[in-house]
């Protein structure tokens, strides 16, 4: 039973790693290609251009992992795209820019939220592209609810534990079952009043 929680364990960690290693590299070939799109967008002044960029960047933003340069530099990427497109009169590209940009942050929030002032000044851009009053006096971002945050936490690791017991072993069904909806049930909840 001991040796099984090991390779469970040894296992899972593996899994981590590689997927870590993959997110890294991943992240690095999406990056060059978007930056090189940015470049070709800003210099051909193309619409369907500018439009290849926005997604190439947003792809980036969406592989978010913490302290990664490469996330930066396609917040940066898109922040580009915005302005130049917003002094072209591509307000619809613009709006999608800073949409995206902001979009990318926001699903960045765990226990704290990274790039506070970054979404402050996204809501200033996206504020005066759709004329919304409120985005445009905004000066504070909130942080996430800590409690939900830990709760989050705790249902995620009843749920990926549950499912792990059952592998191991199949005895005691119903009490991993009820351990698994139990953890789901609060990881969703958790999810759903983090903010």
């Amino acid at each position: 039973m001991f040796r099984k929680i090991i390779y469970s364990i040894t296992f899972f960690s593996f899994f981590l790693l590689l997927l870590l290693i993959w997110d890294i590299s991943y992240s690095y070939s999406l990056t060059g290609l978007a930056t090189e799109k940015t470049k070709i967008a800003k210099e051909s002044n193309n619409e369907w251009a500018y439009y290849d960029a926005i997604i190439a960047n947003e792809r980036v933003i969406f592989f978010y992992f913490p302290f990664s340069p490469w996330y930066k530099k396609a917040q940066d990427n898109l922040s580009t795209l915005g302005i130049s497109l917003e002094k072209h009169g591509k307000i619809k590209l613009a709006k999608r820019a800073w949409l995206a940009k902001k979009a990318g942050i926001m699903i960045s929030r765990s226990i704290y939220q990274p790039y506070k002032k970054e979404i402050i000044l996204t809501d200033q851009h996206i504020g005066k592209l759709f004329n919304d009053k409120n985005r445009l006096k905004r000066k504070h971002i909130n942080d996430p609810n800590i409690f939900f945050s830990i709760f989050m936490l705790l249902g995620l690791i009843m749920w990926i534990s549950s499912v792990i017991l059952f592998i191991i072993n199949k005895n005691k069904i119903v009490t991993k079952f009820v351990i698994f909806i139990t953890g789901y049930g609060l990881w969703v909840i958790s999810i759903y009043f983090l903010n």
